[in-house]
């Protein structure tokens, strides 16, 4: 039986109007009605709390309810895909790249050419600025993406070069070095 709030007020005052009207016949019961009474009592407590406590686990559910409901809509409305999703087979990054150690900077890009789940091959592609003379540098590496984050390294070149990137909104930024000693910085933009 379940007791609604108001009720419980009124139930006690019931109990205690019947108890005070028939007092005398009350100390004259046996004590097996007493016992009953008493018992009608601890379960009608004993209703009240239930009752309580399935109204606060009501108004968590509806608090829970709101949150994924708010969720979901969160999730259609931003339309953001993770950056997994973001770099799919042919997809070119493009930014630039500029060493911190030396004067060297320039355009770079990023072709993923490949992906297995989280991992990736691609060639990533250097053009040094003008002035300062030297070719574009192209070379493949192999990497890995997780959550935000994409690492990658140089694949069959004399200097090794170590990538890793964090994604910004709609692009990736981060740092390199490379086996020769030389660090930088690089950022990418990621195209829709």
């Amino acid at each position: 039986m379940t007791l609604n709030l108001r009720n419980r007020g009124v139930s006690r005052l019931v109990l205690a109007l019947v108890l005070v009207g028939s007092g005398s016949s009350v100390r004259g019961q046996d004590a097996g009605d007493v016992k009953k009474i008493k018992e009608l009592e601890a379960r009608l407590k004993l209703a009240e709390k239930e009752n309580e406590l399935l109204k606060k686990e009501i108004e968590l559910l509806k608090k829970d309810n709101e949150q994924l409901k708010a969720t979901k809509t969160g999730e259609k409305e931003s339309g953001k895909k993770s950056l997994s999703d973001l770099l799919t087979d042919g997809k070119i990054l493009a930014g630039g790249y500029r060493f911190t150690t030396s004067d060297a900077a320039g355009e770079m890009t990023l072709t993923i050419t490949e992906r297995n789940k989280n991992t990736f091959k691609a060639n990533v592609a250097l053009i040094p600025r003008a002035k300062e003379g030297k070719p574009p540098v192209d070379y493949s590496v192999e990497g890995e993406i997780t959550g935000t984050q994409i690492s990658f390294k140089s694949v069959g070149t004399a200097v090794k070069v170590t990538f890793s990137l964090s994604q910004k909104s709609n692009a990736v930024e981060g740092n390199f070095s490379t086996s020769n000693g030389g660090k930088g910085t690089v950022g990418l933009k990621i195209p829709k």
